[in-house]
């Protein structure tokens, strides 16, 4: 099993530390860690989140504030999309 980040999933995970860490560096740092090794583990774990809003997506909050939105086809975990859990997904 081999894991991807999609463009927009770095976009969201470069914007995300950028916001974090214009106050706290040391928290941005932990909070892209935390994405990093629970991605990981859907490696091991594909079905470890929910049920996505849509079809063949699934959402793993990974803190209480972002969810992770990933697809799995065959040999690979797409990670789609970084979500601020105040945030609409889909648009």
């Amino acid at each position: 099993m081999k894991l991807v980040w999609s463009p927009e999933s770095e976009a969201d995970r470069l914007s995300i530390f950028k916001h974090i860490a214009a106050d706290n560096p040391t928290a941005a740092f932990d909070m892209e860690t935390l994405f990093e090794d629970r991605a990981e583990q859907l490696l091991d774990f594909p079905d470890m989140g929910r049920p996505g809003t849509l079809d063949d997506t699934r959402e793993l909050t990974v803190h209480p504030n972002y969810r992770l939105i990933y697809e799995v086809a065959e040999d690979t975990v797409r990670i789609l999309n970084v979500i601020h859990a105040r945030r609409e997904w889909p648009e």
